[in-house]
């Protein structure tokens, strides 16, 4: 064994010695290896953070999930307050609301006056807004959002807090003060500028102006699906105001709602998260097209629209109705021939006494349309006059419960008149005087319930012979 001892300045092991200098060279250069290892060790760390940190950014800028890099961050420098800003809203766009709060919670810790935390904050305030209606988050987002108020994307969040309120303009403003704001908005703020001043459009009917704002959403965030499916809703918006009536103009304007269909399809079954937003839209979209179809006098491609929802959603009864009521106003067109028209009052014969099987939450309204439709195929096709009275007598009964509506109680006078009337023809000479009073007095309540001038006219002829 060695001996180790101090003698006149000099360490001596064994045989050998060191100065005190010589020592303290040798302590100097442990103390140079270790740090160069803790310092190069930090650098690593330092290095591996900022590459993982522009890999989050451009992985989220691509439209994809930037999480496997933000762990690295996080994992390294758990004080950097960007990547929790970041993780809060890529939580609050999944719908994590209770993981977005704790990345808020962690950013007023590193910094109590953090402005993305606050707004982050308002934002989830309004999503739980959006699923349980309850009023006084509205105002609490608002609040937080006016604590903000010099930030770009806090003026966006009041813009959709005045606009749930139902003040437009105030919202308005909001929108365009964060367009005039520096810095500017996120690109998540400006998306959603972009969502709200669409949806304004929406509500003030000007479709051509809201599709613009979406597509400019979408341009923003290409991978936003409900911006296809508010995409699909406008163009359905589009469609049912189209006035079309000539076939071969919609089959020219059919390729382009199917390619887009098709598309919006695709979409539909790729996002299963979104699925019941874009059910909605497609609704919407599809029953649009069948109207247009039949208002182009292409029954065939109506009817395999109508079947094509009815696979989709089989519960829904606005497709149906918004279907019959078309049909109604179809039957009356002039270029129509008799065969023609035959087979869409077999249509909507056929369809409007399915609704009543199909849909069992027709409301009393509902049926009273129903039964008045059904009634008019009778009226016009004169197959079963009798059956058109009853049916507009059943209509009548509904309408007695569902409220005071006088246009649709002077449609079903109107029907019952015109069955009634035109049954005298085919009746005996004792039953024909009876018949013709009773069409009157139908057609005079209807015009006591709204006027007609054709109808009023119509009675005074008759009333003169």
């Amino acid at each position: 064994m060695s001996n180790f001892q101090i003698d006149k300045g000099r360490v001596k092991i064994g045989k050998y010695s060191l100065s005190n200098l010589a020592l303290a060279e040798v302590a100097a250069t442990v103390l140079f290896f270790v740090l160069t290892i803790v310092l190069g060790w930090s650098a690593y760390k330092d290095a591996r953070t900022y590459f993982a940190w522009n890999g989050a950014l451009k992985t989220y800028s691509s439209n994809l999930d930037p999480s496997a890099d933000l762990e690295t961050v996080a994992k390294n420098r758990p004080e950097f307050a960007p990547a929790h800003e970041l993780r809060a809203k890529i939580f609050v766009n999944s719908g994590d609301v209770n993981s977005a709060r704790s990345e808020c919670d962690i950013l007023q810790r590193l910094d109590p006056n953090n402005e993305a935390a606050t707004v982050t904050s308002g934002i989830i305030l309004l999503k739980t807004y959006d699923k349980t209606k309850q009023e006084p988050l509205l105002n609490q987002a608002k609040a937080l959002f006016a604590s903000a108020s010099a930030s770009a994307d806090a003026k966006v969040g009041l813009g959709h807090v005045l606009m749930r309120q139902g003040d437009l303009e105030g919202s308005w403003k909001s929108f365009e003060a964060a367009l005039t704001t520096d810095p500017p908005c996120s690109l998540d703020g400006m998306t959603d500028l972009y969502i709200g001043q669409a949806a304004i459009h929406v509500k003030r009917g000007n479709a051509s102006a809201a599709r613009e704002a979406f597509e400019k959403a979408m341009f923003m965030a290409p991978s936003w699906d409900r911006g296809y499916a508010n995409k699909a809703y406008l163009l359905a918006r589009q469609m049912a105001e189209s006035p079309v009536l000539d076939r071969e103009k919609f089959k020219q304007a059919a390729q382009v709602w199917t390619d887009f269909a098709t598309q919006f399809g695709n979409l539909y079954n790729q996002n299963k998260d979104a699925r019941a937003y874009f059910k909605d839209a497609f609704v919407t979209y599809m029953d649009a097209f069948g109207c247009l179809a039949l208002r182009s006098l292409d029954v065939g491609a109506a009817s395999g629209k109508l079947n094509l929802l009815r696979g989709m959603d089989s519960i829904s009864k606005r497709p149906t109705l918004n279907y019959l009521a078309t049909l109604a106003q179809v039957v009356y067109h002039p270029s129509l021939t008799i065969d023609e028209r035959r087979l869409y009052l077999t249509e909507l014969y056929t369809v409007a006494n399915r609704s009543f099987a199909d849909h069992k939450d027709l409301s009393p309204r509902d049926k009273a349309v129903v039964h008045q439709l059904i009634a008019v195929r009778y009226a016009i096709d004169k197959t079963d006059l009798n059956a058109g009275v009853r049916e507009a007598d059943k209509a009548l009964d509904e309408y007695s419960s569902c409220g005071e509506e006088p246009h649709l109680k002077a449609m079903i006078l109107r029907v019952k008149a015109a069955c009634l009337w035109s049954s005298k023809e085919y009746a005996n000479q004792a039953d024909k005087a009876g018949l013709a009073q009773k069409a009157v007095e139908a057609a005079e309540e209807s015009l006591r319930a709204e006027p007609q001038p054709d109808l009023d006219e119509w009675l005074k002829t008759i009333k003169n012979k």
